[in-house]
C-alpha cells in the first residue's frame, strides 16, 4: 500500500500559482500579503487539509512557548507532584514545559529550543549565575542575593521549624534529634538551623551522632531510642522519616508513643508521623502566576512567600 505523503508549504504554494515566501508570510500573519491572495492561499491549504507546523513556526521565530523547569529530585514524591501540578497549569495557557535535572540540560534546552522562560528549584544557589537565559527565571526557595536576576517564591522554613521545635518541647520532650541520610548541608541550611536556634534559646542542643551533628543510620538513631537518649526525630523528609518508622518498629520502639518522628513535605500524612507539609498545587500556582506575570512585564522581579503548614495529630 503506498502512503499518501503528507500535504507540504511548497505543494500549497505551487497549487496557489505563489512563491513559497509567500504562502509562508500567509500562515505566518505577515500583513504585507494582499488579502486576495491570502484568501486564496488559506482556501486551498483547507481543501488540502495542511496545516503548519507550530513549533516549526515557533523555532524559525525563536518564540516558542517552552518552559524549561530543573527539578534535580523530580523521582522523589514531592517533586514529582511538583513537576506534575506545574506541567498540567502551564500545558492549560498553551505552554510546552520540559523538565531538567541539571544546569547544563536547563542551558541545552533554552539555547536549543528557545526556551521562553525558566524555572529553578536547585539545592545549589550558584546554579542562576551559570544560566543561558534570555526570558523570565523563577527560582523556587532559590538565592535571596540573586533576586535582581530573578523572582523568587520563598518557602518560609524559619517560622515552620520554629513552631515545630516549641510543639516537641511543649510535649516535655528535649532529646531531639536530626537524621539527614543525604544532602545534609542543604537541610541544615534550609530547616535544621532554625530548630537548632530555637533549641539554643532554651538551653538545649541536638543529641550528637557521635562527632557529628546527624545521624545517616537509622539503626544508631533506633539504638539510643531503646536507651531513652533520643525523645524525638527532625527528618530530612517524609520518605527519610518512614524508613526510621519502619526500623524503629523492628526494635519494638512505639511512634509515636515512645519516640516522635517529624518528617517534611507532607507527601504522607499520617496519625503517627508529624511533618512541615506543602501543598504542591498552590506552590504550583503561586509559580506560574509569578513567570507569566513576567513574561507580560519583564520591568521588575517579584518575590512570594509560602508558608507550609505543620502536620501534627494528637496522640
Amino acid at each position: 500500500m503506498i502512503m499518501k505523503a503528507k500535504t507540504t508549504l511548497s505543494d500549497i504554494a505551487r497549487e496557489a500559482n505563489v512563491a513559497v515566501k509567500t504562502a509562508s508570510k500567509v500562515f505566518n500573519g505577515d500583513d504585507s500579503v494582499r488579502p486576495y491572495i491570502k484568501d486564496h492561499v488559506l482556501k486551498i491549504a483547507e481543501r488540502l487539509n495542511y496545516r503548519p507546523n507550530p513549533i516549526a513556526q515557533a523555532l524559525r521565530a525563536k518564540s516558542l512557548k517552552i518552559i524549561s523547569v530543573s527539578l534535580p529530585e523530580i523521582d522523589t514524591p514531592f517533586f514529582g507532584s511538583l513537576f506534575q501540578e506545574i506541567y498540567c497549569l502551564f500545558n492549560d495557557k498553551g505552554f510546552l514545559v520540559v523538565p531538567c535535572r541539571y544546569i547544563e540540560a536547563v542551558n541545552n534546552a533554552n539555547s536549543s529550543i528557545y526556551a521562553c522562560a525558566t524555572i529553578l528549584c536547585s539545592g545549589n544557589k550558584d546554579d542562576i549565575y551559570k544560566l543561558i537565559q534570555k526570558g523570565p527565571v523563577l527560582t523556587i526557595n532559590g538565592n535571596k542575593a540573586a533576586s535582581e536576576m530573578a523572582s523568587n517564591l520563598l518557602f518560609d522554613f524559619k517560622t515552620s521549624y520554629v513552631e515545630v521545635t516549641k510543639m516537641i518541647l511543649a510535649r516535655g520532650l528535649e532529646k531531639i534529634a536530626l537524621y539527614s541520610p543525604h544532602s545534609f548541608k542543604v537541610n541544615n541550611d534550609l530547616k535544621f538551623v532554625h530548630a537548632e536556634g530555637c533549641l539554643r534559646d532554651s538551653g538545649l542542643e541536638f543529641v550528637a551522632a557521635g562527632t557529628e551533628t546527624h545521624f545517616t543510620e537509622p539503626k544508631k538513631i533506633s539504638d539510643l531510642c531503646r536507651k531513652k537518649k533520643i525523645e524525638a526525630v527532625l527528618c530530612s523528609n517524609d520518605l527519610e522519616a518512614l524508613k526510621l518508622v519502619a526500623e524503629l518498629q523492628r526494635n519494638g520502639i512505639r511512634v509515636p508513643e515512645d519516640v516522635l518522628v517529624v518528617g517534611c513535605d507532607g507527601t504522607y500524612h499520617l496519625d503517627y508521623l508529624w511533618t512541615i507539609s506543602f501543598d504542591t498545587s498552590k506552590i504550583a500556582l503561586m509559580a506560574v502566576d509569578l513567570i507569566v506575570n513576567e513574561l507580560n512585564d519583564v520591568s521588575s522581579h517579584k518575590v512570594a512567600v509560602y508558608q507550609p503548614k505543620i502536620h501534627a495529630p494528637d496522640f
